[in-house]
């Protein structure tokens, strides 16, 4: 088996390779970042015809069920898609996710994958209604999409960034870019534009390094197959 892992943001990926870069060659996970479905489906692609067997949604989420908190572990059992279609993490990759993750409380859930940043409460909290899933992201989905056409394995696991009842900023939205990464000039210059925002922006600061823990305890636990079988 050789694992391809995904991230929305470069800075998902840092975390991994912060752990992967220490360990053999032969060892280390294919890697890329891609934000959004249509990226995170052609980065998906890229490391498939690298060789990549199965394929590792990682990073951060967001919440919609009120219950799961900054920093929480997620393990989707299912993720649905916008247009209703849904994808299935393969069950004994799961299975092994679930047990090799007991110690860090991994959470089981439904994953809804959207084509955009789902910022304010309101709208998590209509999420969650309507679709019955407990947190969101952008690119799982697209990723398990592409995993299904190809007949590769499927896993996601993801920290909780911002629960149900906090906002994400407007100005932490300008600096995102297709490649994954992220412009600290352009959210600074966005802040100028917006200062009502900084309180937003100091909290979702605090909250990015709590998750980044969580994500970084996810990697060393798991690499370098993350419970692959």
């Amino acid at each position: 088996m050789k694992l391809g892992i995904i991230t929305g943001l470069e800075i998902e990926a840092a975390i991994i390779h912060e752990v992967a870069d220490d360990l053999d060659e032969a060892q280390r996970p294919l890697m890329t970042s891609g934000f959004g479905p249509e990226n995170a489906a052609a980065a998906a692609r890229a490391l498939a015809a690298k060789g990549a067997t199965a394929l590792l949604s990682f990073g951060f989420a967001g919440g919609l069920d009120p219950e799961l908190k900054v920093a929480d572990l997620i393990l989707a059992e299912l993720v649905l898609g916008e247009d209703g279609a849904t994808v299935s993490p393969d069950p004994a990759w799961q299975a092994a996710a679930a047990h090799n993750f007991a110690e860090l409380n991994v959470i089981p859930v439904t994953v809804y994958s959207d084509r955009v940043v789902i910022a304010k409460p309101e709208d998590k909290a209509r999420l969650h209604e309507e679709t019955g899933a407990s947190a969101v992201d952008m690119e799982s989905f697209a990723i398990g999409d592409v995993a299904r056409q190809l007949g590769l394995k499927f896993l996601v696991l993801r920290a909780i960034l911002d629960p149900a009842d906090q906002i994400i900023p407007e100005s932490a939205l300008a600096g995102y870019s297709d490649d994954g990464t992220i412009s600290k000039k352009d959210i600074a210059g966005a802040l100028m534009a917006r200062p009502q925002d900084m309180p937003a922006m100091i909290q979702l600061g605090i909250d990015n390094r709590r998750a980044q823990q969580t994500l970084g305890s996810v990697a060393r636990f798991g690499l370098p197959l993350f419970g692959l079988v």
